[in-house]
């Protein structure tokens, strides 16, 4: 064969490919979709150039996919296609796994079945590795093979790469960007054609960003799965993304935007962590971003993670976060470091697999502004009165403004700039304040991003 499986030595490292004279690097691919037939057009447009950087032939050797008869945009022999997964998982002549069938189940039991019979894997999948990446790599340590996931973050991004290799000498003390590309693209057509969420949201699907059901996307679960990775990979703490902190976008109107624009600020789905005194806090929420930034010019479907370290500075890896050509960049990376042995076993990957590093502390608990758009009766002193109401609850404002309501002429609309505060004690101000009658709606709560 031409991988020839050894045991893991103390650090969980594996030994490389060793390689047969003219034996050729046997993919199994499960899945055909979108991703998988971008693969295996990169793979075939590729060829010349990945031969002599591997050493030897690249080939498909058999892929699973439902349906034979369905029609594709990219044709393979009719013998490569299988419907049984045993057909790849089994077959002694492939070498690598890759997965990119998406959802979690049966992903996961295929992944692990390759492992179980000692083969390496690649895959793009953020659910499963979010949710069982620590198993999984703990069933790769003992059987001596390796598992590579640089698709499931930030699709053609590379970050979990330089996080685990590049990097390893700094102490990372925060994470954060923009992970979802569709969100970021209903954000960026908000912004500047001034639509409501569900018109930009409607583009999208037509225009082939959005699937047709968004849930997933708007409601910040794939950017959770991506920050709980991260998480991992960064502090050695496996936060479930179902149990993580998240806010989506699809609260969000195309008022909040014109606020942010007047305010100074662009608005994004953000993934962030970072540690303070030994805790990490991490969660997915819409934010106000100073519009100076780097990561506020990040528009359209394009990706960003900002990295603060102590060794290089701030860092920031930008670039198309998803798609079948980005993923399959580095789909391939992943491959060419399996076949040539690259070794990223390092105390970040160490941190991911033995234990948590540090303790998890809930994002309501970490101080931050805050926008506050808000509904109330229209009075007198119904500014000072927000305010007040505010601060008996620990919250202090910087800034507040109140504007007309359309078609109403007893209510008003107030905008709050808050001073830093939990967002615990803005909630707790604010209930108790509908309560009270001072407010009669919360149009809409955002976090505050601090500039770097």
């Amino acid at each position: 064969m031409l991988a020839e499986r050894v045991a893991a030595d103390e650090a969980g490292y594996t030994r490389p490919f060793v390689r047969d004279p003219g034996r050729a690097l046997n993919i199994g691919l499960l899945g055909m979709g979108v991703v998988g037939t971008g693969l295996i057009q990169a793979l075939h447009a590729k060829t010349a150039l990945l031969q002599p950087r591997v050493g030897c032939p690249v080939r498909v050797k058999s892929v699973l996919v439902r349906d034979l008869d369905k029609p594709r945009g990219f044709q393979v022999a009719r013998g490569l296609l299988t419907t049984r997964p045993e057909d790849v998982l089994n077959d002694p002549e492939v070498d690598i796994v890759v997965e990119v069938m998406g959802g979690e189940h049966p992903a996961l039991e295929y992944i692990l079945a390759a492992i179980e019979v000692g083969k390496h894997v690649v895959t793009a999948n953020k659910e499963v590795v979010a949710r069982h990446g620590r198993e999984i790599l703990a069933r790769a340590h003992h059987h001596g093979v390796q598992v590579r996931f640089e698709a499931s973050v930030a699709g053609g991004v590379p970050i979990v790469a330089p996080l685990l290799r590049d990097l390893a000498a700094n102490e990372i003390t925060s994470i954060r960007g923009i992970v979802n590309g569709t969100t970021n693209y209903i954000l960026s057509r908000m912004a500047q054609q001034g639509l409501e969420c569900g018109e930009a949201l409607a583009e999208a699907q037509r225009l082939g960003y959005a699937e047709a059901d968004p849930a997933k996307d708007v409601g910040g679960m794939d950017a959770a799965c991506k920050l709980s990775i991260l998480c991992a990979l960064v502090f050695g703490v496996w936060t479930k993304d179902l149990e993580m902190h998240r806010q989506g976008i699809n609260g969000l109107a195309r008022r909040d935007l014109e606020c942010a624009r007047e305010l100074g600020y662009a608005v994004k789905l953000m993934a962030s962590a970072k540690k303070v005194g030994g805790v990490v806090y991490s969660g997915v929420y819409p934010a106000f971003v100073p519009e100076g930034s780097a990561i506020a010019q990040v528009d359209g479907v394009l990706n960003a993670v900002e990295v603060e370290t102590d060794l290089a500075g701030p860092l920031l890896f930008t670039g198309q976060g998803a798609g079948p050509s980005p993923t399959a960049s580095a789909l391939i990376a992943d491959i060419m470091d399996v076949a040539l042995g690259t070794k990223l076993s390092t105390k970040a990957m160490r941190g991911a697999l033995h234990g948590e590093a540090a303790k998890v502390g809930r994002m309501a608990d970490l101080e931050a502004e805050h926008y506050l758009r808000l509904v109330v009766a229209d009075r007198p002193q119904r500014l000072t009165e927000v305010r007040r109401r505010l601060s008996d609850h620990g919250v202090e404002s910087s800034f507040a403004m109140f504007r007309e309501l359309p078609q109403s002429d007893s209510k008003v609309e107030v905008v709050v700039m808050t001073r830093r505060a939990k967002l615990a004690s803005v909630q707790q101000a604010l209930s108790a304040m509908q309560k009270a009658g001072a407010v009669l709606e919360v149009g809409n709560v955002c976090r505050v991003e601090e500039a770097r």
